[in-house]
């Protein structure tokens, strides 16, 4: 501890705050720093500060000191201004309200002016200019614009994630991440942006992680090189690139960087897979299996209507229709359009069963629930891989195939693609025609259609005398 302290004073410990309650809160922190608290609060008593307040900030303290190694702990004069500003970015990480945040600053900045008065430290760590300003506000360091600096739950994982990187370049991040969270990107979105900038960022040279202006097409190729490496899939490194080419063009806007380090020769070429979808066989092995209530309303839903798991999981009562067999998305789970979609009659009936037995939880409106609460989109795939090993069927099935299953069987039934596209909430027609490949009942039955034609008017000598065997004519 600081010289200075063993001339402190020892004023009496106010009831309200006694040492025991101190102690039993603070645990492993050093007895003169508990007594320092102590004073604290009687002081703040003496002034006449309610109870509630002092509760209030006796716990601030005890959660900072809490917090604080164990060397500031002892030594309060060793706590720096970047210490205070990690521990208020740890609880805006942890979602504390911008409000919250407010009064733990102002309980820190009277506690550390109480030690300053009372001569245990020389200066509050709050009254210090650190590189982000004043403590407990993210100032924008030169070239950032402080209109992009938010409050962000990712500032300490960017920090940790990007160790190594400039204040700069982390601040950059942080108002990149920003700027999607206020365009209304959907958390997992941001979150697959997260990773994938912070990646690129470790992977570069120091220098180059200090200054982005330096970054070359040829990181961006070392990258792709190394995805590539470890058997990525093209699809894989196409969702690493496409958050890079959208972070450099914000820097680009920004004048950060004169032009975007990645370019078109970097994107790998994109496989043309067809979307697996279950066999009519397939499908009703399955279903035979699902005997849960709520089971047989989730996966019929999902297999009925061709709704994304994302939207089921934040269906609410109020946005199905029983009655009409109605679905009503209010935002659709990749492109953010609502629409309405419909279910068959066997759904309908899952989902009246379902509601008979669906247990009353005041204030939860979720469609289905589980344990009181929403059910997750984990808790769904965990369900639908248990069902395919009880119907004895590939496991490499997703929930999403039942999607791919729905638009198959449509198509197959002679449905419009055009209607299939409204149906599913395709954003380009493009995307519905994937599935009118999938699709190989009218073709199968167009081909042997025009076959049997084209075998009718061959002439069979000429077919036997290419093949050497009998010829006949195939029949459907």
């Amino acid at each position: 501890m600081n010289s200075e302290a063993s001339n402190f004073r020892s004023p009496a410990i106010p009831t309200s705050f006694d040492a025991v309650w101190v102690a039993q809160r603070l645990g492993e922190v050093p007895s003169q720093t508990q007594e320092y608290v102590c004073l604290y609060l009687a002081g703040l008593e003496q002034q006449g500060q309610r109870h509630d307040t002092l509760e209030h900030r006796g716990y601030t303290l005890i959660r900072f000191l809490r917090w604080l190694p164990a060397d500031q702990q002892d030594d309060l004069v060793r706590v720096s201004t970047t210490d205070v500003d990690r521990f208020l970015d740890e609880q805006r990480a942890q979602g504390r309200q911008a409000n919250t945040i407010l009064t733990y600053l102002a309980t820190l900045r009277g506690f550390f002016r109480f030690l300053v008065a009372e001569g245990v430290i020389v200066h509050s760590p709050l009254s210090q200019q650190g590189p982000r300003g004043r403590c407990g506000e993210v100032r924008p360091i030169p070239a950032v614009p402080k209109a992009n600096v938010v409050d962000s739950p990712s500032v300490d994982w960017v920090a940790a994630r990007l160790e190594k990187a400039s204040a700069a370049t982390q601040e950059w991040v942080r108002c990149y991440l920003a700027m999607l969270k206020r365009r209304g990107r959907k958390a997992d979105t941001v979150e697959q942006h997260r990773c994938s900038v912070t990646r690129f960022i470790a992977s570069l040279p120091l220098s180059h992680q200090a200054d982005l202006s330096l970054v070359l097409p040829a990181d961006v190729s070392r990258f792709v090189d190394e995805l590539q490496t470890q058997g990525r899939h093209p699809n894989t490194i196409l969702t690493y690139l496409s958050p890079l080419n959208s972070f450099f063009e914000f820097l680009l806007e920004e004048g950060v960087v004169s032009r975007s380090p990645v370019q078109r020769r970097h994107y790998p070429r994109r496989p043309d897979t067809l979307p697996r979808a279950m066999r009519e066989d397939e499908v009703n092995r399955w279903l035979r299996v699902l005997i849960e209530p709520l089971e047989q309303a989730i996966f019929l839903l999902l297999l009925r209507s061709g709704v994304r798991i994302g939207e089921v999981v934040t269906l609410n009562r109020a946005d199905v229709d029983v009655e009409r067999c109605t679905l009503y998305i209010r935002t659709g789970n990749k492109n953010g359009l609502g629409r309405v979609t419909y279910f068959s009659s066997d759904a309908q009936e899952a989902l009246r069963r379902w509601l008979v037995e669906r247990p009353e939880c005041p204030g939860e409106e979720a469609l289905f629930i589980r344990r009181q609460r929403r059910v997750t989109p984990d808790w769904i795939r965990e369900r639908f891989k248990d069902s395919l090993r009880r119907a004895g069927l590939p496991l490499l099935y997703r929930v999403h195939d039942l999607r791919h299953t729905y638009a198959t069987l449509l198509l197959n039934a002679g449905m419009p693609i055009t209607t299939l596209q409204k149906l599913l909430g395709h954003d380009r027609i493009a995307t519905t025609l994937l599935y009118a490949r999938l699709s190989d009942t009218t073709k199968r039955a167009h081909y042997f259609a025009a076959m049997q034609e084209v075998q009718v008017h061959t002439p069979l000598a000429v077919v036997a005398e290419l093949e050497g065997d009998d010829v006949s004519i195939i029949a459907i």
